[in-house]
């Protein structure tokens, strides 16, 4: 998936590619709040669409085929969680060190290797070895394409091009969207189909990354090497690679234990609980994308106060959404997927606190990660969640069933992301109440965000002629 280099490209992107924030001069890509609020827009409609997917195939393949479809995809979101710590070093190498592009991408090619080698035989010998695991040959086919895909992102961030981030997420999910309907909802094909069509989603979306990279990538100068490049990248990425882990298994260990203790039709039931209140967070995340770039390389005081409004920008956002859900969810989930799935509603309810609260952690592992370039500190808070939130559902599973899972999860997002807003105040100096509380800054940037809005959709408008 190398990028193909033609004389024009040559003349084009010398080799040594300009810093990143030269890039973002050359291509004006606005403020973090426009960033923001174009991102929130473009994922609303993608969220839509992986919402409509997953009504069709909850509805389609029951809650056992949808346990089985969860299982697949958790087990590929965890090497992207693996891979995101490679990710991670790339944007500290392309973005925060200024090391040059095609230098970057070299090393990150044979990163990719590393990873992706073992893990798709390790997949392919499991499937084959053990008949119940044949779903991971899905994923051992996607896995690569993911990987390079996660990978590629670190420079997009970096540079603070999250238009590209948005369209690969588009073509995965509202691709696969598009393409069930077909196939599940007339043509009955099940849940095979549905495997098929999404690792041929992975492949596409791998090969428009590879497309994009090229402008960031430049030239490789002849006898070149990135040898000590590639082991920098390597072995930070490694170091936060642990935290990315760890963070997955945060995220999808409550997953792991229901399906183990209750089976794949309990879990079918629970992820429709999880992915509703998940949903949320695509409210939150187009701000920790569009700052990524400013929190690494801005000094520590501007990149503290970033983080902190973006914290409770965050908060704000998901909390009013949160009070719609608790009222409206059990009914929106009985009505879009049956009664099949109703307890899923209860298990929305049950996860609000730790999404609200877990909504501001990723503007906070972002300051720990690219500014203070130490990824033991978020890894060390994600540890203590992912503890807590497996020890409450083994404890309690027998007693509340899938329950025990959202119990859990709330539990544990709440107490991880109260000592990392702690250690993050006593290490910046920031006051507590900027995290919370909206200032007339903030205020003054939302009237800006609706003017602008205002005057564009008014020019949309066509005038009438005198």
């Amino acid at each position: 998936m190398s990028p193909h280099w033609s004389k024009a490209s040559v003349k084009q992107h010398p080799a040594l590619v300009p810093p990143v924030s030269e890039q973002c001069e050359e291509r004006p890509a606005g403020s973090i709040a426009r960033k923001s609020f174009e991102t929130l827009l473009t994922r609303t409609a993608i969220q839509a669409f992986g919402l409509i997917g997953n009504v069709i195939i909850a509805r389609t393949i029951g809650p056992y085929g949808k346990g089985i479809f969860t299982y697949a995809d958790s087990i590929l979101l965890g090497l992207m969680r693996l891979s995101a710590g490679q990710s991670g070093s790339v944007s500290l190498q392309y973005g925060r060190k200024r090391q040059p592009g095609w230098l970057v991408y070299a090393a990150m090619l044979r990163v990719l290797a590393w990873y992706c080698v073992p893990i798709t035989v390790a997949l392919t010998a499991v499937a084959i070895a053990v008949p119940s695991q044949r779903v991971l040959i899905s994923v051992a086919c996607a896995a690569p394409f993911v990987i390079y895909t996660q990978l590629a992102s670190g420079v997009f961030l970096a540079a603070g091009n999250v238009r590209n981030i948005n369209i690969q997420q588009a073509i995965r999910t509202a691709g696969l969207t598009v393409l069930i309907i077909p196939l599940l909802w007339y043509a009955h094909l099940g849940i095979n189909a549905l495997l098929i069509t999404w690792v041929m989603l992975a492949v596409i979306t791998g090969f428009y990354a590879a497309f994009t990279l090229r402008r960031y990538v430049g030239v490789r100068p002849p006898q070149a090497s990135e040898a000590s490049i590639f082991r920098e990248q390597f072995t930070y990425g490694l170091r936060m690679a642990g935290n990315s882990v760890v963070a997955y298994l945060n995220f999808r260990i409550d997953v792991f234990i229901i399906l183990n203790v209750l089976g794949p039709k309990a879990l079918g039931i629970y992820s429709i609980g999880i992915g509703f209140g998940e949903l949320m967070w695509a409210l939150s995340r187009p701000l920790q994308q569009a700052a990524f770039g400013r929190i690494g390389t801005s000094g520590p005081k501007e990149a503290a106060r970033i983080t902190a409004k973006g914290m409770r920008h965050s908060i704000a956002m998901v909390g009013v959404v949160s009070v719609l859900v608790f009222f409206f969810a059990p009914t929106l989930v009985t009505l879009m997927y049956g009664k099949a799935f109703a307890a899923s509603g209860i298990i929305v309810r049950l996860l609000l606190p730790g999404m609200i609260a877990y909504s501001a952690m990723p503007m906070l592992n972002t300051f720990f990660n690219q500014q203070l370039g130490n990824p033991n500190i978020p890894l060390t808070f994600t540890s203590i969640s992912t503890v807590i939130c497996a020890s409450i559902t083994l404890l309690t599973i027998h007693r509340f069933g899938i329950a025990a899972g959202a119990i859990a999860t709330s539990a544990s997002y709440v107490t991880a992301f109260a000592l990392a807003t702690a250690y993050f105040v006593r290490k910046t100096g920031t006051p507590l109440r900027s995290i919370f509380i909206f200032d007339a800054d903030d205020l003054r940037h939302y009237h800006h965000l609706l003017s602008d809005m205002w005057i564009k959709a008014l020019r949309l408008v066509p005038r009438r002629r005198a």
